[in-house]
């Protein structure tokens, strides 16, 4: 028994096992073999056997290339006939917010009529799920308006949509026991095209700031998205990148100094210099000196039978004798 294989090229989402990194930037594959497998007229064990491996394997890798999901859609169209008729809803790529319309619905999806009920709404998260038994066909795409990175998680996806797991088990070993749940937050759009005569094609990731939403993210995340050059603009070609996220608050202006009235005082300009603290001392122990010595000398005198009229002329009393 042999395994037999139909291979055909058409856009995929790449699987990711794991639940754990929900808006990290992409690393894209636009177009993709894919490998369906039949069963074989013999061994048809053998080939599902072989068929269960290939899936283990390709999801084992790309946890190893840690590659996100292709996010290509920003709006959400749901269209019916009637307004009392149950819409349906499709998913479509406008490239900003603004540009979600019900007229850009009627345009792009021909479901979406004039006559019938159209609204269209924007959404800036996506989420990529697949639940226990159905991981074989690939992840499937789920929509909805967050606001922040901070809403756009594996666990708010799950409580939003019933198709997307709780708790992943990302069980490698069993595809058909295997479900997984991961998020975008789409903050940055790319609008590429390669010729003037190509149509625009959207791409959009996570980057986090303006800084890292420019076109030269967006020509080396995506296949569809030319290099800048020259060469792209003789072609006509066009490769634009858009931030629709939080712009992050500039930091505040440093404070004013104080203005200077003139005068800086510092340590060392309260320092007194050496020679007037000599000058000083010289003064002051000069004026105890001359303190000390006039004491000592009215002292002297006075033993000696002196007197100073001006200091000693209310010293002695008089006698009682002399009193009126």
């Amino acid at each position: 028994g042999h395994l037999q294989a139909r291979v055909r090229t058409e856009p995929r989402l790449p699987i990711r096992a794991t639940s754990t990194a929900d808006h990290r930037p992409a690393v894209i594959r636009e177009r993709k073999a894919t490998m369906r497998c039949v069963r074989a007229p013999r061994g048809g064990r053998l080939g599902a056997a072989m068929c269960v491996a290939l899936f283990a394997l390709a999801i084992a890798g790309a946890r190893a290339q840690d590659a996100d999901q292709d996010v290509n859609t920003d709006c959400t169209c749901a269209c019916a006939a009637s307004s009392s008729a149950e819409p349906t809803k499709y998913d479509i790529a406008v490239g900003s917010e603004a540009e979600c319309t019900t007229a850009k619905c009627i345009t792009e999806r021909a479901e979406c009529t004039s006559a019938g009920s159209v609204t269209a709404t924007y959404h800036d998260c996506t989420c990529h799920c697949c639940d226990e038994g159905m991981c074989q066909n690939g992840v499937q795409p789920y929509t909805f308006m967050a606001g922040s990175p901070e809403q756009c998680t594996a666990s708010k996806c799950a409580s939003e949509f019933y198709q997307c797991p709780n708790d992943p088990n990302n069980a490698v070993a069993n595809p058909t026991t295997a479900s997984l749940t991961f998020a975008t937050y789409q903050d940055c759009t790319c609008a590429c095209k390669a010729t003037s005569t190509a149509a625009l094609v959207y791409k959009m990731f996570y980057a986090g700031s303006p800084e890292t939403c420019t076109a030269s993210q967006c020509s080396s995340k995506y296949y569809a998205c030319p290099d800048p050059g020259m060469h792209t603009e003789a072609a006509g070609g066009v490769v634009t990148a858009e931030y629709a996220g939080v712009v992050p608050a500039p930091p505040p202006p440093p404070a004013a100094a104080p203005r200077s009235s003139g005068v800086t005082v510092t340590a060392k300009s309260t320092e007194m210099p050496t020679y007037a603290a000599a000058l000083i001392a010289i003064l002051v122990i000069g004026l105890v000196g001359t303190v000390v010595g006039i004491f000592v000398h009215r002292k002297v005198q006075a033993e000696r039978g002196f007197r100073w009229v001006k200091f000693d002329e209310h010293d002695e009393k008089p006698a009682d004798g002399d009193r009126v």
